[in-house]
This record gives C-alpha cells, sequence and structure tokens, in this order.
C-alpha cells in the first residue's frame, strides 16, 4: 500500500472522526421571534393602487397621517385651540409609532423611545403635557415628580477591546488622549455658557457664533481645536450617527455641539 493511499485513509477516518463529533454536539434550539409592533405589509399596499375603503366615507376638517409622537402632538395642539373635527390615521392598530409599550410574557417593555429625560426649564411644553397626563404637580413653586414613574440614570458601560468599561466614553490610551477628552469637555462647557444650547432647540437663541458653527461640519471644527484622538473621533461620530443619522463629516459643528451643550 503505498503513500498516497495512506494519507487518503487518514484524510477519511479524519472525516468520520470529525462527523462523529459533530453528531455528538448538542443542537442549540432555535430562538422564537419576529416583528413586534409594526406591519410592514400594511404599508406594501400603498405601494401600487390605493385599496378602496371598506366601510362608510367621512370628512374631516384636518386630516393628520401618522399617529407617531408628532401625529399626537399635532392633534393635541389642534385641540387645545379648539379645533375638533380631526382625523388622525395611521397603518397600526394602536396610535403612538417608537414611543408604544408593549408586553412580553406579561411584562411591560418598550417597543422604540424607552424614556424621558425630564424636561429643563425652556421645555415648556413637555412640562405642561407631563402634568396633563398627572406625572408631576407644582409644590411650593416646585415642581414635584410621581415617584413611581422615575427612574435612576442607568449605569453605563462600554464594551471594547474584549472588556468592560465604565462610562460611554472608549478608554483613553494615553495621556495626550485623556488630555483631549478634558479639553473637549471644557470646549462644550465654554460653548455652552457663552453662546447657549437649548432643548427644544427653537427655546434657544440664534447669534453670528451659533450661525458660525452652522457653517462648518463638526469634524471640521475638530480639526480646528486640534482633537484628533482616533477613539474620541469615534465616539463623537458614532453620537452625530444615533441622533442624526450621519456622521461628523456631514453634521454640522452647531449640531454636533448641541447634542452635548444642550445635556451638559
Amino acid at each position: 500500500m503505498g503513500a498516497g493511499a495512506l494519507r487518503r485513509r487518514a484524510l477519511l477516518l479524519t472525516g468520520v472522526a470529525g462527523l462523529a463529533s459533530a453528531g455528538c454536539t448538542p443542537q442549540t434550539a432555535p430562538l422564537q421571534g419576529g416583528w413586534v409592533g409594526t406591519h410592514p405589509e400594511r404599508g406594501h399596499r400603498l405601494r401600487g393602487e390605493m385599496p378602496q375603503a371598506d366601510g362608510p366615507l367621512r370628512k374631516a376638517g384636518v386630516l393628520i397621517v401618522g399617529a407617531g409622537i408628532a401625529g399626537l402632538a399635532c392633534a393635541r395642539a389642534l385641540t387645545q385651540r379648539g379645533v375638533d373635527d380631526i382625523a388622525l390615521l395611521d397603518l397600526e392598530d394602536q396610535a403612538g409609532g417608537n414611543s408604544r409599550g408593549h408586553r412580553l410574557a406579561g411584562s411591560p417593555c418598550p417597543l422604540g423611545a424607552h424614556y424621558l429625560p425630564l424636561p429643563g426649564a425652556e421645555a415648556r411644553e413637555v412640562s405642561q403635557l407631563l402634568a396633563e397626563l398627572g406625572l408631576s404637580r407644582q409644590l411650593l413653586g416646585r415642581t414635584e415628580w410621581d415617584e413611581r414613574h422615575l427612574c435612576h440614570s442607568p449605569q453605563e458601560r462600554l464594551f471594547i477591546d474584549g472588556e468592560w468599561h465604565e462610562g460611554l466614553l472608549p478608554p483613553p490610551e494615553s495621556p495626550t488622549a485623556r488630555e483631549q477628552y478634558r479639553r473637549f469637555s471644557a470646549l462644550v462647557t465654554q460653548a455652552q455658557r457663552e453662546l447657549g444650547f437649548a432643548m427644544p432647540s427653537r427655546h434657544g437663541r440664534w447669534t453670528p457664533g451659533h450661525a458660525a458653527l452652522d457653517a462648518q461640519t463638526f469634524a471640521t471644527w475638530l480639526d480646528a481645536n486640534a482633537l484628533s484622538d482616533t477613539r474620541l473621533r469615534w465616539y463623537l461620530d458614532y453620537c452625530c450617527r444615533d441622533d442624526f443619522g450621519a456622521g461628523a463629516a456631514t453634521v454640522s459643528a452647531w449640531a454636533g455641539l448641541h447634542y452635548f451643550a444642550s445635556r451638559h
């Protein structure tokens, strides 16, 4: 028997052993799941010919398409101004959009937006809405929140380089990087103090300083301030994509700073 035959036999035996060991490996049951809270097939129906109404027709003075948070806020504002001939339409069976809740095995859970930061002094409309919902009251000139609906700020961690690190900023890799972290924080504080940023932004002032920031990208502003650390830039780019759907090379410096300075 030649060496080639031995090699073939060894290969066959290895394959058989591999199949045997694979057969002994416990099989993981497939996870059960699916899309919750959305019905894309309903939206796809609107691509073609509009479906015929299967009920009585109704005329309305105002038609609001979409019952997410924007549509609900619009309906509320109109109702407060005495407009009550409103039709609010949505593809889903429940109103709320990404702000709706759900239940899994009997326990409530969010489908999208899962908490609301306590509103600052500028967010008067939000404070009024929360009071209407019974979540707050005025006591001796101060706002008192219903403790049953408050949640503590989460302890946030970041998994990077195979380890968990406290906070959301990637750990700096050098003293130079740590200095850039501190300097970025100081620049945000300076922008908040000298220019001012508010949430919602329409309640904030607009100055030539704001316009100058809006005329350049966030990436350009970071370059001009010598903020070049790779991990810091990764984090800031992620924040822009998370809030605005575009990176720091596209988002304006005003928007990038607003993300931090309006909450700082």
